[in-house]
């Protein structure tokens, strides 16, 4: 006996195709959900090599970090024998590569047979983690000897006046012995590094790492014996040296003795201020200058460093400028300590020095905040402050206000 094939209505296939599309649209935006909750990631390498002048090619046993610049996730991986130090799955996106190590003498024996600490670091900015990246980075660190004079504080930002006006002419910057010896601040030159901390038109030569570019010269005066600073002792330079709460009741006192030094530019009209009792630096080459010796109030990147004969070193103009000003190229070696400040943790791009001179950098909140960057302390021995020196300015600096020159308070 035959059975009759059952029949199927347009609308019951209707129905059936309708069912089957409504189920896959359910299982569909059941994934993308569960694509939405969970965070994509990717396992990456970072490898490490010490610089060509050490024993050993692999950099182990280091300390390696990575900072998303958009959630501020952050992980630390020590590099193992290979140099290598593996992240786990972070979470996708944009993110920071640093090193800061710090040698001790001892090991610095064996890798380069001198005992002295010294300083690594690399830097890596705007790395897109991703699952179709690249999923191994190479970094080479650069070394510099741990210095004995640092800065200790740099206030650049500016302040505002009680009717809201801005006022920059209380910037200084404050340098500090952070060895056990007396050092004569003699002769000490200062400068800023060419470059713009938040603009389109950054440093032609940001990727030079063997020199830096001054746009400014200063010299602390002296023949040799004249300006001796004791261990934990500091130097301040102002740009102004007065009391600066008379023209500017929410400024600071940069009176002596609180600047032992100050930026005079002698004009012909006289107009820049300068005071009698405090000594004036010597200038000794400018790219341009106006009324005064202004810091950039969005940041500037700073130097202090060391040379006999200025005039022999090579000076460029800015490749494609029509503008005649000369930038001094100086050799990483002479520099003693170095601060990078931007505008803001978007323009790392805008780095004017070299990882050997400063891996990192810091920024203050804005412009005329009356913020300064300080270097923070790393310990007291036998009443004497330590300074923090890990020749990474975004780790051994601080954000404070108001300012505190001479003092930590």
């Amino acid at each position: 006996m035959m059975t009759s094939k059952p029949h199927i209505t347009r609308s019951t296939k209707t129905t059936a195709i309708s069912a089957i599309r409504l189920m896959l649209l359910s299982v569909l935006i059941l994934f993308k959900a569960c694509t939405i909750d969970e965070d994509p990631v990717v396992s990456i390498e970072v490898v490490l090599y010490f610089p060509e002048h050490f024993t050993e090619q692999f950099a182990s046993d280091v300390e390696v970090k990575i900072v998303n610049r958009q959630t501020g996730f952050v992980m630390h991986e020590q590099t193992n024998e290979q140099g290598v130090a593996m992240f786990n799955n972070p979470p996708f996106g944009i993110y920071d590569i640093s090193v800061s190590e710090t040698l001790t003498a001892e090991r610095c024996a064996e890798l380069i047979g001198i005992p002295e600490e010294v300083m690594l670091s690399a830097q890596r900015s705007n790395v897109y983690i991703h699952g179709e990246a690249e999923t191994r980075y190479y970094m080479n660190l650069a070394s510099s000897r741990a210095g004995d004079l640092v800065f200790k504080e740099i206030f650049y930002s500016g302040s505002r006046t009680p009717n809201d006006g801005t006022y920059y002419a209380d910037q200084f910057m404050e340098i500090f012995n952070n060895s056990t010896e007396v050092i004569y601040v003699d002769g000490l030159l200062i400068s800023d590094i060419m470059g713009n901390p938040s603009g389109p038109n950054p440093s032609p030569w940001r990727n030079d790492h063997d020199h830096v570019y001054a746009q400014t010269i200063w010299r602390i005066p002296g023949s040799g014996n004249d300006y001796p600073l004791s261990p934990g002792q500091s130097i301040v330079i102002s740009q102004n040296g007065f009391d600066h709460r008379e023209q500017n009741a929410n400024s600071i006192d940069l009176s002596s003795p609180v600047s032992d030094f100050e930026y005079y530019v002698e004009r012909e009209d006289g107009r820049d201020f300068d005071n009698p009792d405090v000594p004036n630096m010597i200038l000794e080459h400018f790219a341009f200058m106006g009324i005064d010796y202004v810091l950039h109030v969005r940041g500037p990147g700073m130097i202090i460093w060391r040379c006999d004969e200025i005039d022999t070193l090579p000076r460029f103009t800015r490749p494609g400028s029509i503008s005649n000003q000369e930038y001094v190229r100086i050799p990483v070696d002479m520099v003693i300590d170095g601060v990078e400040a931007l505008a803001d943790a978007e323009h790392g791009q805008n780095k004017r020095l070299p990882p050997s001179i400063d891996a990192g950098f810091i920024y203050c909140s804005g412009s005329y905040v009356n913020e300064s960057i300080r270097r923070k302390v790393r310990t007291e021995i036998g009443g004497r402050i330590v300074l923090q020196d890990t020749n990474n300015s975004a780790i051994d600096f601080e954000v404070i206000s108001p300012p505190t020159p001479k003092t930590f308070d």
